[in-house]
């Protein structure tokens, strides 16, 4: 499990709660690691680009058609490298 991590570098392999000292490593480490790795799975390529991001807001459309049902039908997609998944 935790093999993936360990010998691949990348830049959320410590979480900043872990670093602050806020959360305990012994506890929430397990869980945190298996969410990276899930992301290292599904998410984040070798080359450290992204896919299946969110592509913009919970809420999509503009004016009156925002948050109808065909906004969310009508939805652009994720792209690759899309820049919220980089936490913009």
């Amino acid at each position: 499990m935790g093999g993936e991590l360990r010998h691949r570098p990348h830049p959320l392999r410590h979480g900043i709660g872990f670093r602050m000292g806020l959360l305990d490593r012994e506890r929430y480490g397990p869980a945190f690691r298996r969410g990276l790795e899930g992301l290292l799975r599904h998410c984040i390529n070798p080359d450290f680009s992204t896919e299946g991001s969110c592509p913009g807001c919970l809420c999509p459309g503009e004016g009156e058609k925002k948050g109808t049902i065909r906004a969310y039908i009508t939805e652009k997609q994720p792209q690759h490298d899309e820049h919220h998944s980089f936490g913009a």
